[in-house]
């Protein structure tokens, strides 16, 4: 009777043993990663609006390009300081 017991328990651990394995239970996404601080404010710029092209909230969208029209308007200004303040403004508007 031991033995058909103990046979249960290992069979049991053997069964379970790829779900113990696995590195992480949850899928939570990654959090943006800041762009690198010599990036030009043209470029942070493209890369906040292939981020912002996947926003379906229209509300959030819209306050998202406000801040978008100030970093271009920080561009004319040749103010890359506030260009890329604006930029992060908007990406964390969408959040």
């Amino acid at each position: 009777m031991k033995g058909i017991v103990l046979r249960g328990v290992i069979l049991s651990v053997i069964a379970c043993a790829p779900a113990f394995a696995q590195p992480e239970f949850t899928t939570r996404p990654k959090p943006d990663v800041p762009p690198p601080p010599g990036m030009s404010c043209d470029d942070v710029m493209t890369n906040a609006e292939l981020k912002l092209q996947t926003i379906i909230d229209a509300d959030k969208k819209a306050a998202a390009m406000t801040h978008m029209k100030a970093a271009e308007a920080a561009i004319d200004k040749n103010d890359p300081a506030e260009c890329k303040a604006q930029v992060q403004q908007a990406l964390d508007a969408v959040k």
